[in-house]
């Protein structure tokens, strides 16, 4: 990998997740860069991961560990009051209340639906097969599957 490159990825690391102690940007970049070369030196291609995703979670890890070993030693760590640290709070907090949102409406929707179909639905969503759903309710797998894809159907149209 270039050098280049190297030094793209690492300021895109730490500009995700780092980018509110700018008085140490450097020295997380440098990390960032050592993880990039380690990542090359480590990286195999059959474990089916983009070279550029392994580079990034080595990039990260790396400054990761740099950022918690520093922060120890210094008091003053991060240059406060830097708004960046706190704008992904904020984007967070919005996306849990939609999440929330979302998930209130597919309970009410699911208020609306059969027992049976509800069951269905509720035991697949948490893992279990369809197969054994079938053997434990006495019907047909197709039918549970019939089943629970019309529930889906009913919950994205309500949802939505």
């Amino acid at each position: 990998m270039e050098e280049e490159e190297m030094v793209k990825i690492a300021s895109a690391v730490y500009k995700k997740h780092f980018g509110g102690c700018r008085n140490i940007r450097e020295d997380m970049i440098q990390e960032g860069i050592l993880g990039i070369m380690m990542a090359e030196r480590v990286y195999d291609e059959s474990r089916g991961v983009s070279r550029y995703t392994f580079a990034w979670n080595y990039a990260k890890g790396s400054m990761m560990s740099f950022y918690k070993k520093e922060k120890r030693h210094r008091e003053t760590f991060c240059s406060l009051p830097d708004l960046d640290i706190y704008q992904g709070v904020v984007e967070d907090y919005n996306k849990r209340e939609e999440k929330e949102k979302r998930l209130e409406k597919v309970y009410r929707a699911l208020s609306e639906i059969d027992d049976k179909s509800k069951d269905i639905f509720i035991n697949i969503v948490n893992g279990e097969k369809q197969k054994d759903i079938a053997e434990r309710m006495g019907l047909s797998r197709q039918l549970v599957n019939v089943r629970y894809k019309r529930t889906q159907d009913k919950i994205r149209k309500k949802i939505l």
